[in-house]
């Protein structure tokens, strides 16, 4: 029981401390992760509908397939939730 214990907390730690290496965060993650923080201590309401759409049209406009019809930035998007996404050129 002792090893097999001692060896849940090895595997563990490893799993731990080599998944923290792979996965860094960038500075925009930190901002926004940062906001939502600051904004739940002074307890205000964040709209996380509105910072959700936002992720996912960032996320769309780095896809290969959208960038090839797009020529540019789009003017606007529209998002129906749960559904699509649509880019206004």
């Amino acid at each position: 029981m002792r090893k097999f214990l001692i060896t849940i907390v090895v595997l563990n730690s490893i799993i731990w401390f080599g998944l923290s290496s792979l996965v860094k965060a960038d500075d925009y993650n930190t901002a926004v992760i940062g906001h939502v923080i600051s904004e739940t201590i002074k307890n205000t309401d964040i709209d996380t509908s509105y910072i959700i759409e936002q992720e996912l049209e960032k996320l769309a406009l780095k896809e290969e397939n959208v960038l090839k019809f797009l020529k540019g930035l789009p003017k606007k998007s529209i998002i129906i939730p749960n559904r699509i996404i649509n880019f206004v050129t």
